[in-house]
């Protein structure tokens, strides 16, 4: 081995003829990524004469030598290398940053701007649309250089995932630059360098860039309304007969705003601060610009609501012309010769979508637009056809359950504003609703508040009496023990049954049927027994706790709300009023006389007592001569439950409201509670 050792020795020279290596990264003239290794050499040497193996090198003459450890390149990168446009995204992504302590020189083109703004250099207003559109010449730059908007948005059109520009490499999939990937061509005027902008494109580029502005005073203006949210231009509302709050009258400059430069946008307000008054107030001053009578005019609402819908702007807006396009006898044949308002329901809508396509609106309001959450729904789409010049959503709950759900009602009424469903799940859904994202959630709200009004009672109404809420327990009774438990094991059994067989789709149906069927025993086993005309025949632990708090009402001299989702369960508690000669009013599906059963409740002292259906009486109507809410059974979804107790707890109650929530321990219904609080 000595001599092994020595022989080695005599071919091994310590000092390394390479001082130091690195990498030149640049583009080619085909504008390609391309990678060179550099290396500096000792004084006196030949690179001719090296040849290299890993990590040593062969001087001829002198022998082997080590490079030194920092002088050392990635093998990949040893010798020359070209980035083909396939291999381009993944480089830049995932190689491009480790190879930083190797880079001698970068192209400036491959930098990401670490200060990168867009300028205005002019603003022109256009003679078309004056004051809702502007004429604007933008310009990107940092401190390497700047681009255009027109190479941006080419590098769009040619699908690019990246642009190497002289402002630096820019990455088209960030948020910032979506306003230009939804510019449409017709909007671009490459000869005198000009983009097309309305107000609403205006507002979503300033959610993503600071703009630096001209300092004309006119373009300093249009910036100021913008700010504000409110227009200079003549509000007049005298065709109105109402007054209005003054949270109700900011509701309006904001809706007058969105008017007059052809915004569109959802009001949201918590139920019973007027969003129909201010909606109405709205109609009343735009209807006063229409001095020819030559604007129509639409309201999409609720069944359940037709009537008030038709009783308010009677009363309020009486000289408008209301076409009530609902029942079987309904025709359009004179809409546009006789009427102004045309006043129709979601489900007619969905149904005649068609026989509405003919019609141009000033202004279409879709009153209860939480309705159409569901993107995919035959609603949503029949919304989203409708012409109209503006499009006002009124609703108390933007989002119920999910993010998308806010995505989808902005989509009603701003078709063009939202990103597409793809980059929204990426950059917000699931940061905001898995990680729980502030900066994401912070930009969504930038991106949407200009559009979006909500004002909370305990804001805007301080004289609005206290509304106390109480989780009223109760016990199953023996009846309904055994009930339950003969149900629940029965159907569990079936369920897992299919869950068992992989060639059939999970029934669903049976899944709900099974939990609709248990929440019935909780609240009367003569439900599920098909027994409700011998209910007295049959025990129940929530039933006794209901006749209990109805009568502590009645001895306190309080008018009584009761909410229920199942039928039969609102034809016994009639059925038991009716036993006591206890006056009631009541509105489900079927009833027909709904303003006289509102009236008779409202004015006759006799009547104590609303029985309602959750989803036919949960929205639109007022009911604040009552002070005590019950809900007999629980909605999976809180928000429906608070739409409903507002119509108890809104502007006109001078009494506190007390609501009672009925739960059955040991049940469902504590599950479901569980739930509704997490939500």
């Amino acid at each position: 081995h000595k001599d092994e050792l020595e022989q080695v020795q005599k071919f091994y020279n310590p000092e390394s003829p390479i001082l130091k290596t690195g990498l030149n990264v640049t583009l080619n003239s085909d504008g390609l990524i391309a990678i060179l290794p550099k290396m500096e050499y000792a004084a006196g040497v030949n690179p001719a004469l090296l040849k290299r193996f890993g990590d040593y090198v062969f001087t001829q003459g002198k022998g082997f030598s080590e490079i030194a450890p920092g002088a050392r390149l990635p093998e990949r990168y040893q010798q020359p290398i070209v980035i083909q446009p396939p291999q381009e995204p993944a480089f830049l992504a995932y190689e491009l940053e480790p190879l930083k302590p190797y880079i001698l020189e970068i192209d400036p083109r491959l930098i990401k701007p670490e200060n990168l703004k867009l300028k205005i250099r002019r603003i022109l207003p256009s003679k078309k649309k004056r004051g809702q559109e502007w004429l604007v010449d933008l310009v990107y730059y940092s401190d390497a250089g700047s681009i255009d908007i027109f190479a941006i948005w080419e590098a769009f059109q040619e699908k690019k995932r990246h642009l190497f520009s002289s402002a630096g490499l820019l990455y088209l999939k960030e948020p910032r630059f979506n306003w230009i990937r939804q510019l449409p061509k017709k909007k671009l005027d490459r000869k005198k360098g000009l983009v097309r902008l309305n107000t609403l494109e205006w507002i979503r580029l300033t959610v993503f860039e600071s703009l630096e502005q001209p300092t004309e005073p006119e373009t300093r203006h249009f910036f100021d309304e913008l700010n504000r949210l409110e227009t200079d231009r003549i509000l007049d509302i005298s065709r109105l007969r109402a007054t209005l709050r003054p949270y109700q009258e900011q509701g309006l400059k904001w809706l007058w705003f969105l008017y007059c430069h052809g915004l569109s946008g959802l009001l949201c307000d918590d139920m019973g601060l007027g969003k129909t008054h201010q909606t109405m107030a709205l109609l009343a001053a735009v209807i006063n610009e229409d001095e020819e009578k030559i604007n129509k005019y639409l309201v999409v609402c609720p069944t359940s609501v037709i009537y008030h819908w038709q009783e308010l702007l009677k009363r309020f807006i009486p000289e408008i012309r209301v076409c009530t396009y609902y029942g079987l006898e309904r025709t359009l044949e004179d809409f546009e010769e006789r009427y102004d308002l045309l006043l129709t329901s979601y489900g007619i809508l969905r149904t005649g979508r068609e026989n509405l396509k003919a019609h141009r609106f000033e202004v279409a309001i879709f009153d209860e637009i939480q309705i159409a959450k569901n993107h995919a729904s035959q609603t949503h789409k029949a919304l989203r056809s409708i012409h109209a010049q503006m499009r006002l959503g009124l609703t108390g709950t933007p989002i119920e359950n999910r993010l998308r759900e806010l995505k989808s009602l902005i989509d009603i009424v701003l078709p063009s504003y939202m990103p597409a469903d793809s980059i929204f799940r990426d950059v917000f859904i699931n940061p905001i609703e898995k990680s729980q994202d502030m900066e994401k959630k912070a930009l969504l709200g930038k991106l949407v508040k200009p559009f979006i009004l909500r004002r909370k009672k305990s804001e805007v109404l301080t004289d609005l009496p206290e509304k106390i809420e109480e989780i009223a327990y109760c016990d199953l009774s023996h009846e309904q023990k055994e009930l339950y438990k003969e149900i629940a094991f029965k159907m569990r059994d079936t369920v897992y049954q299919e869950l068992k067989d992989n060639t059939k789709p999970v029934s669903f149906v049976h899944v709900f049927s099974a939990l609709s069927s248990l929440k019935q025993i909780c609240d009367h086993p003569a439900l599920v027994l098909n027994d409700t005309k011998n209910y007295q025949s049959h025990q129940s632990g929530k039933w006794d706790l209901f006749v209990e708090l109805l009568y502590e009402a009645r001895d306190s001299g309080q008018k009584v709300v009761i909410f229920s989702q199942y039928i039969e369960m609102l034809n016994i508690i009639e059925s038991y009023l009716k036993k006591k000669g206890i006056g009631f009013a009541t509105i489900k599906g079927s009833t027909r006389d709904r303003p006289e059963q509102l009236r008779r409740f409202r004015e006759d002292p006799a009547c104590e007592v609303f029985v309602a259906s959750l989803l036919a009486a949960g929205v639109g109507i007022d009911l604040t001569v009552a002070s005590i809410v019950i809900h007999y059974d629980r909605w999976w979804n809180p928000a429906k439950e608070n739409q409903a107790t507002d119509r108890v707890h809104r502007i006109g109650q001078n009494r506190g409201v007390q609501v009672f929530k009925l739960v059955t321990k040991h049940s469902i219904e504590e599950h479901i509670h569980e739930m509704i609080e997490r939500k």
